[in-house]
């Protein structure tokens, strides 16, 4: 379920037919008997569950490939929620991850397409992902950051971690109240508005990639729940992140004015700059010339989404014997599922109509906060 997860995302590098039928992959799966979460609550924690919180909901109300989450109450009356992994998720994982990586070895020996989108490297870091995402120490470090990152910005939130209470196996944080936020007919009945809601998860979203460089990774709206009494969107599941150094965060600024300005030929320079050649010998010429046809004629008519862009340019790189850097896809697909969701909410506005002010605007918020903090000391003195 895992592996079709991550996969079905990268529909920049499969068949279109491949990624519909892995996206019918559903997380949910049968839940684990709650005495065995109890048990591994207490080996965790070091006491049972009903003695380190007020209540406990032995029965889980939701159950994942990885884990389980119960329902309990901290002794101060706080509603949370209680992860608890998988018993032997890691071995079974292990031997999972070894079976897809031979397989992986042989097909990339016998196909060409396979060595193409590098399957092999894609195997690879998939597991060290999902092995690291087994450690919720991992996870609950990400919710802090994350909402250090996006303390200063309107109707956004990350749960808060209770770290007495978590450890690599067990992970206590703030009970969300809300729908995913897809639920449209919740959302108009609540009378939240739209363009605020869609603006606010976008700017969230283009703060972390291209102003932070440390982003939630798998945007997508099952991880992203609305409060439909106060209209903030909550995201969920921080276990997977992804890092952008200065480089990778210009360039995706670069093909974001791009795609804005309908520049078919900065875009083609930096999609070229961003990408490695997996072929002895990339016909630039060739490269240039089809890119120029085919993407161009879609930023003059200015009919597509950014997503939609991309991923046809993602598809020239490939045929032309290019593809981008592990880091860059992923950053790229986060920017792709956060303008499907919020064009979802607000067609009018989105990444390709607001996403350049908002760059603009929040980098000058950082700069003016960063001067702050180097001004503050010498104030003091």
């Amino acid at each position: 379920v895992k592996m079709g997860q991550i996969v079905s995302s990268q529909a920049s590098t499969i068949p279109p037919e491949w990624a519909e039928q892995l996206e019918l992959l559903q997380s949910s799966v049968p839940p684990f008997p709650g005495d065995v979460a109890h048990q591994i609550i207490f080996e965790e924690l070091g006491q049972p569950p009903e003695v380190l919180y007020a209540s406990f909901e032995p029965q889980p109300f939701a159950a994942a490939s990885t884990a389980q989450v119960h329902r309990a109450t901290l002794h101060d009356g706080t509603p949370v929620v209680v992860k608890v992994q998988r018993p032997d998720i890691d071995t079974q994982m292990k031997a999972d991850i070894g079976i897809m990586e031979n397989a992986a070895r042989v097909f990339s020996g016998r196909s060409e397409y396979a060595r193409s989108i590098d399957l092999e490297g894609m195997l690879d870091q998939f597991g060290k992902s999902v092995l690291e995402e087994l450690d919720y120490t991992g996870e609950a470090y990400n919710a802090f950051r994350l909402s250090v990152n996006l303390d200063t910005l309107p109707g956004v939130h990350i749960p808060e971690v209770y770290p007495d209470l978590s450890t690599s196996k067990v992970l206590t944080m703030e009970f969300i109240h809300g729908v995913q936020i897809n639920n449209l007919p919740a959302i108009d009945r609540a009378g939240i508005d739209r363009a605020e809601l869609a603006r606010n998860t976008l700017r969230a979203i283009v703060k972390q990639l291209l102003i932070d460089g440390f982003y939630h990774a798998d945007p997508h709206p099952g991880n992203v729940l609305v409060n439909l009494d106060t209209g903030e969107a909550t995201f969920l599941d921080t276990g997977m992140v992804g890092e952008l150094d200065v480089l990778g965060r210009l360039n995706l600024v670069q093909v974001m004015f791009a795609v804005q300005q309908g520049d078919v030929y900065s875009m083609a320079e930096t999609m070229r700059n961003m990408s490695v050649p997996f072929v002895d010998h990339v016909d630039e010429k060739a490269f240039t010339r089809e890119f120029e046809h085919k993407v161009g004629r879609i930023l003059y008519t200015g009919g597509s989404s950014f997503g939609q862009t991309v991923n046809v340019a993602f598809g020239l790189l490939s045929e032309h014997g290019l593809r981008l850097n592990p880091n860059l896809t992923m950053a790229v697909k986060a920017m792709t599922q956060a303008e499907a969701i919020t064009n979802h909410l607000y067609p009018e506005g989105g990444l390709t109509e607001e996403g350049v002010d908002m760059v603009k605007d929040l980098f000058v918020e950082s700069v003016t906060a960063e001067k702050n903090n180097e001004e503050a000391p010498k104030t003091i003195k």
